[in-house]
């Protein structure tokens, strides 16, 4: 494949750049990973998606709910 150099601008340089990242997150390729808090198996989308469904919906309640209480799960 023949590749043409092109001159672009520092403004078009920047959006170009953001396009390629974003492709680049939602072309990665779908993981098996443990969840860290439950340990669970689950499909994650990237290193960044560390929770499994069940467990960011539990977080996603009790960060609604205002009012949170430190558990250790697991510890004596």
């Amino acid at each position: 494949m023949k590749m043409k150099v092109v001159k672009v601008s520092r403004g078009e340089k920047k959006r170009l750049k953001v396009i390629l990242v974003a492709h680049k997150k939602t072309t990665r390729k779908e993981e098996t990973r443990r969840c860290l808090s439950c340990g669970r198996v689950f499909r994650s989308r990237g290193p960044w998606n560390r929770l499994c469904r069940s467990c960011r919906e539990r977080v996603a309640q009790v960060a609604a709910s205002g009012f949170a209480v430190p558990v250790n799960v697991g510890r004596a």
